[in-house]
């Protein structure tokens, strides 16, 4: 069901047999929506989890964002509705953004998150020379942009050229925080190196998880099954008994 958060849509996704009072907050990437998280939702509803898959700024009427921040204010909006601290899972600029906010959060899951400037590759000259050319970009097709969605049948949306530009060009630091963290990376994952994943676990102190067989489009390609389950099983163990006994408390007040 879509639930509206101020101008933003986000849908959400009711266990029927809830087993966890923290929710999962999912966060897409860029030029996507939250249509990318439709497999992994339909695989953590059935275990147990409250879903909540949020579409950013520039999505379904909402007005396109300005600058990073906006979009990092969208998950503060998203999850000061929700009735505890989340699990925030963010893929590509998601993961970015769950990193950047997982103080708000009381785990974090980061899906090849988006480590500037690796990812520069992606638009080719004729990319680069539109960074300067226009204000929104359009989703890059062919190839390469298969490559980076993986899905063809994925609702794709054009991005406000200051934000791509501040990604491709600029170092995004990283808040330290005692949030558990998971980094998730692609061993053939054209955009975000599984090296440069590793160097961010190491300088964050957070977990990681590599998955050889498996490119940037980790919520859809091949195997997805596999890591969603991976990540399932690292939050459940990580987390488990703080948040059943937040369940049972709250049955009891």
């Amino acid at each position: 069901m879509e639930v509206r958060v101020g101008e933003l849509v986000m849908e959400v996704t009711r266990t029927p047999s809830p087993k966890f009072a923290a929710p999962l907050l999912l966060v897409h990437g860029l030029w996507c929506t939250a249509d990318v998280w439709r497999r992994w939702v339909g695989f953590l509803a059935h275990r147990g989890w409250s879903c909540h898959a949020l579409n950013l700024r520039g999505r379904l009427g909402a007005p396109r964002a300005e600058k990073l921040a906006d979009y990092e204010e969208d998950i503060c909006r998203a999850v000061a509705g929700m009735e505890a601290p989340p699990v925030i899972i963010g893929h590509d600029l998601g993961g970015l953004l769950a990193l950047r906010v997982a103080a708000r959060a009381c785990a974090v899951v980061a899906l090849a998150p988006w480590v500037p400037p690796a990812s520069g590759g992606l638009l080719g000259a004729w990319g680069t020379l539109k960074l300067s050319l226009q204000r929104v970009l359009s989703a890059p097709r062919g190839s390469r942009g298969r490559a980076y969605w993986g899905d063809p049948k994925l609702s794709l949306v054009a991005e406000p050229t200051a934000i791509v530009r501040t990604l491709f060009s600029e170092t995004i630091s990283l808040p330290s925080t005692s949030t558990p963290t998971l980094l998730v990376a692609g061993g053939r994952d054209q955009f975000v190196p599984r090296i440069s994943v590793e160097r961010v676990s190491q300088d964050i102190g957070a977990a990681l998880l590599v998955d050889e067989e498996a490119g940037h489009p980790l919520p859809v390609e091949a195997g997805w099954e596999r890591r969603v389950g991976r990540v399932h099983r690292w939050i459940v163990q990580g987390l488990g008994d703080p948040l059943l006994l937040l369940r049972e408390e709250s049955e009891h007040e």
